[in-house]
């Protein structure tokens, strides 16, 4: 994934925040952060004009596995944590479209926004789970671009969960919180029908073609067909690489 060509945009004439500005938010969700005890969870404060974190909260390492100190001046590691499937995604389609929203909102309204998105992080010891993450942008220069961000990160259950990324956008406008925009975004590469999907989730349960059969009343001979084109589609060729894969992409139930 090239970062830099999907994110040059980003640093297009946009003006930097003050850094008294920086520093006064970052000692404010610093102390919010020593105040609350919320597990493995990620706050940040993002700078839109050099593209870094601010800001990292404790809660990395408890969520990543790794320590904070090593993403804090440098995002792109923390990109680059991201499913590469994912990767895509967000950068050719959530990312654009929440800047897309955001140009046609005036300067103060943009500050009203809550923007949400879910996706898969690889953790340093190689699990993989999903996160989402909520932000707001904080400060807005004159051309309605936003120079700082605040946010989190937390881990969402992965049961019954096939690698698609979902965006939403509110408004709190007038004391009511309001939605914009919502859009779930198919991950093609694990482009299944409900009953391939089915037939995965059992067979990660160690489950035989017989057993799935009889659960789903289907013939054995129609579970392995199904179980055929998951491999085809996936590109697998047998039926241990399938599960290793879908325990890997926490495609099981939990």
């Amino acid at each position: 994934m090239d970062y830099d060509k999907h994110f040059e945009v980003l640093l297009k004439n946009w003006r930097s925040a003050d850094t008294a500005l920086i520093e006064r938010y970052t000692k404010k969700y610093a102390t919010i952060d020593e105040l609350c005890e919320t597990g493995p969870t990620i706050f940040y404060l993002f700078n839109y004009h050099t593209l870094n974190f601010e800001y990292l909260s404790d809660g990395f390492s408890a969520l990543t596995g790794y320590s904070p100190v090593v993403f804090q001046k440098n995002s792109k590691p923390f990109f680059d944590l991201i499913e590469v499937e994912d990767q895509k995604i967000l950068a050719e389609t959530v990312y654009p479209t929440f800047q897309e929203i955001r140009s046609t909102h005036d300067k103060e309204d943009i500050k009203n926004l809550a923007f949400q998105v879910t996706f898969r992080l690889v953790k340093k010891n190689g699990q993989v789970i999903r996160v989402l993450q909520q932000f707001h942008v904080l400060e807005v220069d004159d051309d309605h671009h936003p120079l700082l961000s605040f946010g989190r990160v937390t881990e969402l259950s992965m049961q019954y969960d096939f690698g698609n990324v979902s965006a939403a956008v509110h408004s709190l406008k007038d004391q009511e919180f309001r939605l914009i925009y919502q859009k779930t975004i198919d991950d093609s590469s694990v482009n299944l029908t409900l009953r391939e999907k089915e037939v995965v989730i059992m067979l990660t349960d160690g489950k035989t073609s017989r057993q799935i059969g009889l659960e789903l009343h289907i013939s054995p001979n129609t579970v392995n067909r199904h179980k055929q084109n998951i491999m085809d589609k996936l590109g697998f060729d047998s039926t241990a690489e399938l599960v290793k894969y879908a325990v890997l992409h926490g495609i099981y139930k939990k």
